[in-house]
C-alpha cells in the first residue's frame, strides 16, 4: 500500500485513531498538520467540512476516522487487530458512547476557548453532563471488553477508541479519569504498546493514579 497522507494534528484523538491503526498494520503515514495557516488552507481544499482527520491514498479521498480506518482494514487486513461488526449491536453501542463523550467534551473545550462557559450556555453544562453520564456508564461497562461477546479479548478498534479518547481526556483535562479505577487500569494495561506509545503527543504528561 502507498504511503498515507493525513490531514489532522498530532492532538487530535481521532486523528491518532487512525495512526494507531496504521502503525498497527505497518503503514506509512506522511502526516499534514493542518494547526497552522497553511495546513488549516490545505484541509479546506481538501475537505468540505474542513475536518480532521482527512486522508489522501491510492487516489481516494477520505474524510473520517472511521471511513479511512475501514479503507485500511478492507485492503491491507486486519494484521492483529479486532475489527468492529456493524451487526454486533452491544459494540456499536459502546463505541457511540464513546464518541458522544468524547464529541460533548471536544465542545466544551473549544467553546471554553472561546470564552463560553456554563454561565453563558446552558448548552456547554449539557454536554459536560452528557459526557460524565456517558463515562459512568463506559466505567460500568468497560470490563465486558474482555470477558464477553462485546469484543474480542484482542486489542481492536473498541480498545483504540476507548483509550485514545480517555487519554485525551487525561491530556486536556477535560475529565477526571481517576475516579474510575478500571478505566485507569484499561490505560495501564494497554499502555505501552508500541502503536500508542508512538502516536501520543510530544508533552503527553502519562497516566491519572
Amino acid at each position: 500500500m502507498q504511503t498515507l497522507r493525513l490531514l489532522g494534528t498530532q492532538t487530535s484523538p481521532y486523528v491518532r485513531r487512525v495512526r494507531i491503526v496504521a502503525a498497527e498494520l505497518g503503514i506509512e503515514v506522511e502526516l499534514v498538520e493542518t494547526a497552522d495557516d497553511a495546513g488549516q488552507s490545505t484541509l479546506r481544499a481538501f475537505n468540505p467540512l474542513w475536518k480532521v482527520p482527512s486522508a489522501e491514498i491510492e487516489g481516494h479521498q477520505l474524510f473520517d476516522s472511521r471511513v479511512i480506518n475501514a479503507y485500511l482494514l478492507r485492503h491491507e487486513g486486519p494484521g492483529p487487530l479486532a475489527t468492529l461488526d456493524p451487526d454486533e449491536l452491544e459494540a456499536m453501542n459502546f463505541l457511540t458512547v464513546i464518541d458522544g463523550c468524547l464529541d460533548a467534551l471536544i465542545n466544551v473545550l473549544y467553546l471554553g476557548r472561546d470564552g463560553l462557559g456554563p454561565a453563558q450556555a446552558g448548552y456547554i453544562e449539557k454536554q459536560r453532563a452528557r459526557s460524565f453520564a456517558g463515562m459512568a456508564w463506559i466505567a460500568e461497562q468497560v470490563d465486558a471488553l474482555a470477558t464477553d461477546s462485546l469484543a474480542s479479548t484482542r486489542f481492536g478498534l473498541l480498545h483504540i477508541a476507548l483509550a485514545t479518547t480517555l487519554e485525551w481526556m487525561h491530556f486536556r483535562g477535560t475529565y477526571p479519569v481517576e475516579r474510575h479505577p478500571n478505566l485507569v487500569a484499561f490505560m495501564t494495561q494497554h499502555g505501552d504498546r508500541p502503536s500508542l506509545v508512538a502516536t501520543r503527543p510530544p508533552d503527553y504528561a502519562g497516566y491519572p493514579s
